[in-house]
């Protein structure tokens, strides 16, 4: 499983779940932890207090990790009955995604 940062879903993001996937020969999954509403780029530098509000409000929302360990353990078992044929399951993460990751493990 792919865990993104808080600018969730890139291009980059997918391409490099695609090749992984494709050298590893593996099933390389990407939930969707912020409902389509990532943080926008534009909100850093949090240099105003507005931006400093809406990523505070952010972290402790949408991004809360412990509510993101449960959308990973949710996550996984649907995986798990959708790929049943799959024998080991694995997750990483980047930046924020790296917290999730090792609060899940």
């Amino acid at each position: 499983m792919d865990i993104y940062d808080v600018f969730g879903m890139s291009s980059q993001t997918l391409q490099g779940a695609d090749l992984l996937a494709a050298r590893l020969n593996a099933v390389v999954l990407i939930p969707d932890f912020f409902d389509g509403e990532p943080l926008k780029h534009e909100y850093v530098p949090a240099d105003t207090e507005e931006k400093k509000q809406i990523i505070t409000e952010f972290m402790a929302h949408k991004a809360n990790i412990a509510r993101n360990v449960g959308v990973v353990t949710e996550a996984v078992q649907e995986y798990r009955a959708r790929f049943s044929t799959v024998r080991k399951w694995g997750a990483f993460g980047l930046c924020w995604g790296g917290k999730v990751s090792s609060a899940f493990h």
